[in-house]
């Protein structure tokens, strides 16, 4: 996508001088009346009942428009689609009403083509020749894949019979596509009085300077009241990049407060990146100790509008920052701000060792702890066994145990900062006794006690080698 080394970004503005005039109709991409005519649009072009319902549903909307107008007037008629998308023959159509508001005989007075998903956009318009005088016009947007009737823009118009001034030009001086923050763009209008632009509605200024993102125009009125406007100037200025490094539990966010996050050795921690603003996929520069750093590429999902999340997970202990990151804008934008520190520490993992003393059924003693063994656990069977053996969750002790079958019992502990858990095999022997042995003694003399594992030792068997081993010595 872009280089994946972290530099020092910085943008420098360079000038650029385009010339956009508009001296006509055929000039400014406005189709003559009589070409309008054969693209009318009624209401039999509707496909369906489903489609006219998109008109009340508000997937297409004219939005308000500002102006007194006469004949030859332009008109930028800007519209919602509400992000719906479009088919490939599809047309965006300008239509205005009769004097009265009515669109029984609608004229087409622009268009423009757009496809697949639309939000805002404009149509270009042209104001005919010959049209009576009139309050109450109103201009509405239609598609045609899918064929929808927008709303109209919702207050009447003036058109007067009068002639509009000249369309102004206006010169762009300045980048067409910028970071934000990092350039200005200058508009001037060929229009030293009666301009006011848009977006905005406000600047009255023969000038204009653009630090966002937008399609501008200046609509001139002349003396007599009429107004025109040019031709708009789109300017792509990426929407400003915040990042915050948080910490996560099981992909939730708990905070993007500076934290200090302590987990046992082995384990992980899961951090992430929210990223506002940009346009996706993301380069991402982070350090885990203020010296080394580390590049992902091409990351970044959704997870809220116009935010998208990237997250990680690290065994390694450290004090975890965002150096930066750059975006998919034509410019490759970096953050306007980055914030947070999530400090990583580990510690010894809790003590849960354990052994059982090998026994014949059925009841085993109680397991044999290893050093420092966390109390306060839970015994449980890791393969619950089939010959309904059971294990006390709080001492261990197996019950029903089966000769010859092969138990495995975990013992899993909450310490101060994990879970912890270890397991334990045992093998339920078939005889009572095991390996063990006497040390050799004289006839007639008292042996020592048998060394070795006795399990579970009879009295009769154990009083019975202790009379015929003597006398077999």
């Amino acid at each position: 996508m872009k280089r994946s080394i972290y530099l020092i970004l910085f943008s420098i503005g360079f000038l650029t001088s385009v010339s956009l005039k508009a001296d006509n109709a055929i000039e400014n991409n406005i189709p003559s009346n009589e070409a309008l005519a054969s693209d009318d649009f009624n209401c039999s072009d509707v496909n369906s009942i489903d489609e006219l319902a998109k008109v009340e549903g508000g997937n297409l909307v004219t939005l308000p428009i500002t102006g007194t107008f006469c004949a030859g007037s332009t008109v930028v008629v800007n519209f919602d689609a509400n992000g719906n998308a479009f088919g490939i023959s599809n047309t965006f159509i300008a239509q205005l009403s009769d004097l009265n508001g009515s669109f029984a005989a609608p004229i087409n007075i622009g268009s423009t083509s757009l496809v697949g998903v639309i939000n805002q956009s404009y149509v270009y318009s042209l104001i005919p020749n010959g049209l009576p005088f009139g309050t109450e016009y109103r201009i509405r947007v239609i598609s045609t894949d899918p064929a929808i009737i927008g709303s109209d823009n919702g207050t009447g118009l003036t058109i007067k019979t009068d002639v509009a001034p000249p369309i102004p030009s206006v010169n762009l001086n300045g980048p067409t596509a910028f970071c934000f923050g990092s350039a200005t763009t200058f508009i001037s209008s060929s229009a030293a009085t009666g301009n006011l632009w848009f977006p905005g509605g406000v600047n009255t200024n023969p000038f204009l300077g653009v630090v966002s993102g937008g399609c501008y125009y200046t609509q001139v009125t002349g003396q007599n009241g009429c107004a025109t406007s040019s031709n708009p100037v789109c300017i792509e200025v990426n929407t400003p990049i915040f990042t915050f490094l948080g910490y996560f539990e099981n992909n939730q966010l708990v905070t993007t407060v500076d934290t200090t996050v302590t987990i046992c050795e082995g384990d992980s921690a899961q951090l992430g990146v929210i990223i506002e603003g940009g346009v996706a996929p993301f380069d991402i520069f982070y350090t885990p100790d203020g010296f080394n750093f580390v590049t992902v590429n091409d990351v970044g999902t959704p997870s809220a509008p116009n935010t998208n999340t990237y997250t990680f997970y690290t065994q390694d202990p450290g004090f975890y920052q965002i150096i930066g990151i750059t975006d998919n804008f034509p410019t490759n934008c970096g953050s306007n701000g980055n914030s947070g520190l999530v400090t990583i520490q580990t510690a010894p993992r809790p003590v849960t060792d354990f052994s059982y003393i090998p026994f014949c059924g059925p009841v085993s003693g109680e397991p044999i702890p290893a050093p420092d063994f966390l109390e306060g656990g839970t015994y449980t069977f890791d393969v619950d066994p089939a010959d309904g053996a059971t294990v006390d969750a709080e001492t261990g002790v197996i019950s029903g145990a089966v000769n010859g079958s092969t138990y495995i019992i975990r013992y899993t502990a909450q310490g101060q900062f994990c879970e912890a858990a270890s397991t334990a095999e045992i093998t339920v022997n078939t005889s009572d006794i095991t390996d063990f042995s006497i040390e050799s003694f004289c006839s007639n003399n008292e042996s020592l006690a048998p060394t070795g594992v006795i399990e579970v030792l009879q009295l009769v068997e154990f009083i019975h080698l202790l009379l015929i081993l003597p006398m077999e010595l």
